[in-house]
Order: C-alpha cells, then sequence, then structure tokens
C-alpha cells in the first residue's frame, strides 16, 4: 500500500488552513480545499475525494503535493496570460468603435492586433494577448478595413520616398479602373451600410436574402447582441455546401467558422415535428414561387425519384445498392412541376426505392396533403401492395408508374425529366457530390440548404 509522505505534517497544514480567507466566489479553490483538508483528516481517500470533487485521483494527488510544498495559496487558479477573457456586448461595441475611430485618440499610431491587444488590457485591466486580438479583429469584422488602411498607409510612405516625379498619384489610371469606390461591388456595399468584404457567387442579394430573414432570424435570443450581420453568417453556409470546403476553410473575410457552424446547428436543429428552420425557409420559398406563377399554394401532382451518393471516409452510416454499385447514401425527392421539392429524405443505400418514397411521403404529410397523382419509374414497380400503402397515407392520391417501352432505348418519359432536372440542379453545389456528413440528417440539411440557396435564385 503506497502511503504519501509529506514535507509538513498533516495536523500543521490544517492548521494553516484556519488562517486562509475562503472566498465564497471562488468555487474551484473550495472545492480543491475541501478535497484536500478531508484527506489529511483521515476522512476519505484520495479515490474517494475525487468522487465527491468531481476529479480525478491524479488532480487530488498533484493539489496534496502543491499545500505540502507552496501552502495552500497554491490552490488559487493563477490567470492564464494570453488567454482572453470574455468581453462583455457593450465593451465588444466599445472596442469595434474605438478601432473603427481615430487610433491617435487613444494614444497609438495605428492600429494592429498588438496595439488592440494593449488597449483592451489597458482599458478593461484584464489578460488579452495579440493573438486572441487577431482572432477578435476577425470576429468583428473589421480585417478588411484594417487592411485596407495599411495599404493606404504603405502607399502614403512610398509617395513621400519618390517624390513628386513619378508619384504613385501621377500615374495615369487604367481606362477601365473605376474612379469612384462606390461603383465596385465592395464600395456600392459599403454605401449602402452593408459588409465590405469580398462578394461570392453563392451570395444571396439583400432583397433576396429578406425573403427568409424573419425565419433565420427566430433563433436570436438576445436581440442587438449580434456582432456579425446573419447574412455574413448565412453566407458563410452558402460558401460551404457550394465549394465543398471543410467548415475551417472558411475564408477569412467571412466570419470565424465556429460562430458560422453554430448558427448551421441552429438552422438545421429540427423541432419535434421534425421540421428546422432551413426547411420551412424552403417551405417559404417555394409557396410564394407558386404564388408568384398564379398557381395553388400546395401541388396536386408530385414527382418522386432517388439517387445514390457515395460515401467519404468521414461518414458514419451506409448502405450498399447493388443495383448501381454504390456504397453510401439514397437521396429521396418528390418535386411539382415547376421542379421544387416538397419532400426530402435521406436513407442508407440498401433500402429500397419503395420503402424510402413510403418514409419520405409519411414525413411530408402535410405538405403533400393536396397531392392526387404521384408518378414514380420503374424502378418503384411493386404493383398493388406498394399502391396500397401509398394510400394509406395519401388516400386520395392515385399511384402512375411509367416504365419505358423499350430496354436499353433512350427516351424521355413524360413529366419524369422534371424531377431529374432538380437532381441537376443539386449537382452544381460541390458539397453533395459525396456524402462526408457523419449522420443522415446532417446529409438532409445540407442537401435542403443547397435547394434554398437554387430557390433564392428565383427572386
Amino acid at each position: 500500500m503506497y502511503v504519501r509522505k509529506y514535507k509538513h505534517e498533516p495536523s500543521a497544514l490544517l492548521e494553516e488552513l484556519n488562517n486562509i480567507d475562503l472566498d465564497p466566489d471562488d468555487l474551484k479553490f473550495n472545492r480543491r480545499v475541501a478535497a484536500v483538508s478531508m484527506v489529511l483528516r483521515g476522512e476519505k481517500s484520495t479515490a474517494q475525494a475525487a468522487d465527491e470533487a468531481g476529479c480525478s485521483v491524479r488532480s487530488v494527488q498533484d493539489w496534496l503535493g502543491s499545500v505540502d510544498k507552496n501552502g495552500w495559496d497554491s490552490l488559487r487558479s493563477a490567470p492564464a496570460l494570453g488567454r482572453p477573457t470574455r468581453l462583455s456586448a457593450e465593451q465588444l461595441a466599445e472596442v469595434k468603435e474605438a478601432i473603427l475611430g481615430d487610433p491617435a485618440a487613444k494614444g497609438y499610431s495605428r492600429w494592429t492586433s498588438a496595439t488592440v491587444a494593449a488597449y483592451i488590457r489597458n482599458t478593461y485591466q484584464i489578460e488579452y494577448g495579440t493573438t486572441a486580438a487577431t482572432y477578435l479583429i476577425r470576429r468583428l469584422g473589421l480585417r478588411p478595413m484594417l487592411d485596407e488602411r495599411a495599404s493606404a498607409g504603405s502607399r502614403n510612405r512610398q509617395q513621400d520616398h519618390t517624390g513628386s516625379e513619378g508619384s504613385p498619384q501621377e500615374r495615369p489610371k487604367a481606362k477601365d479602373a473605376p474612379q469612384d469606390g462606390a461603383k465596385t461591388r465592395a464600395g456600392a456595399r459599403k454605401a449602402a451600410g452593408g459588409s465590405t468584404r469580398k462578394r461570392y457567387s453563392n451570395d444571396p442579394t439583400q432583397e433576396q436574402y429578406e425573403k427568409i430573414r424573419p425565419l433565420l432570424e427566430s433563433v436570436i435570443t438576445k436581440p442587438g447582441s449580434l456582432v456579425y450581420d446573419l447574412y455574413d453568417m448565412f453566407c458563410g453556409c452558402l460558401y460551404i455546401v457550394t465549394t465543398g470546403a471543410q467548415w475551417k476553410n472558411l475564408p477569412g473575410d467571412l466570419p470565424d467558422w465556429g460562430l458560422v457552424y453554430h448558427y448551421w446547428e441552429l438552422w438545421s436543429a429540427t423541432d419535434e415535428n421534425g421540421v428546422s428552420i432551413l426547411e420551412r425557409c424552403m417551405v417559404q420559398l417555394v409557396v410564394a414561387d407558386r404564388r408568384r406563377r398564379g398557381r395553388n399554394d400546395k401541388p396536386s401532382l408530385g414527382i418522386v425519384d432517388s439517387k445514390s451518393v457515395k460515401n467519404a471516409d468521414t461518414a458514419r452510416t451506409k448502405g450498399f445498392d447493388a443495383g448501381k454499385k454504390i456504397s453510401g447514401i439514397k437521396v429521396h425527392i418528390v418535386t411539382d412541376t415547376n421542379g421544387s421539392p416538397w419532400g426530402i429524405h435521406v436513407t442508407p443505400a440498401n433500402t429500397t426505392d419503395r420503402d424510402g418514397a413510403i418514409e419520405m411521403i409519411a414525413r411530408n404529410l402535410d405538405a403533400l396533403s393536396d397531392i392526387r397523382k404521384l408518378l414514380f419509374d420503374g424502378g418503384y414497380t411493386g404493383g398493388e401492395k406498394f399502391a396500397g400503402r401509398v394510400h394509406e397515407l395519401l388516400p386520395n392520391a392515385e399511384v402512375e408508374v411509367v416504365k419505358r417501352s423499350e430496354l436499353h432505348t433512350f427516351k424521355v418519359l413524360p413529366m419524369r425529366w422534371i424531377v431529374e432536372r432538380t437532381f441537376a440542379w443539386l449537382e452544381k453545389y460541390r458539397r453533395l457530390w459525396k456524402n462526408c456528413e457523419r449522420e443522415l440528417e446532417t446529409s438532409r440539411q445540407m442537401t435542403i440548404l443547397a435547394i434554398v440557396s437554387i430557390l433564392l435564385k428565383r427572386f
């Protein structure tokens, strides 16, 4: 049996404890003192004390050695140098206002990560390192502005050194170069009061974004506490599904990837009915598009099809589609005659088309309540048994399976090309080329996000 050899007698250490002032707000210090004192009194073993404190046995042993060597005050947590203390919303607003203003007013020549960190340390008396300040500047969306200021300062210094002759301001400008900053895309957004970051091809316009803005903002619990505009968060999600990039490889002019991923989780999370914010956005856009075309809110004819997608090594769930020789997942979709999806379901690839279609219909009964006819291709052939399962869910729907007249002969089947075109639209989003998501629901939400992007372009 191992017995710890103390440098000081346990009784002396316990007597010294009587002279220590316990701060009721310092819960971590109090928890460590309680665990060590129980062991010194012989009331509990180190394992029992670890269970009481909710920590490992090694931690209690380290605390005992620290008290024996350096006294009880050594159990207090030292401030972590370089680790940023969380700033309040008011402090973040003050820091942002200071960076947007004149640095000379705060006693600095120009704003850099080092000067921002020094300003936070001197103003709020908290430890703040240069690396933390770099991430903070990126979170506040001020990096492009600071880079522009640094470039302007460099040009001014270059002009001072080159003199008047041959200076950059005397060089002729390119004929096609815009003379006014507001004529560029970044200048136009800045003049309109928006973000000055680079505009990506997947970014919706502000008018398009307004169609779904109230739904996206419904996840905000504290209005006015946002540092970034939700528009940039949504554009970050669209960048991922469009380019197929990893979350950690988001461009630097977009918000930090962790923040964008946080809002992706909020928007893709399903409620008790299995519906996410993104799915509500999809249905709202489909209904608005149908109204614009003079159609009823819900379709009366649906076209069903499925597509197998190969898995990447990061995917957890998979099945083997023996017909298409694909190991991965299967995406089931039902569209109206405009190609707008009314139901999306994802299953392992070994799920039959018929079973996947039944699961998809059961999940979207409310959206498909007005359906009078459903069109399927030859892969859904199942006779009266399959039609009966559909009628149990949609009593008024007629099931029609469209077959080819001749084997291995290309022919455009009536109405079938509409759902195939929808799958072709989804092929433009590289995140969907392979299934790299760990969960099937995440793959489904990524498909829904791509559909939302497609629908926004109609307005």
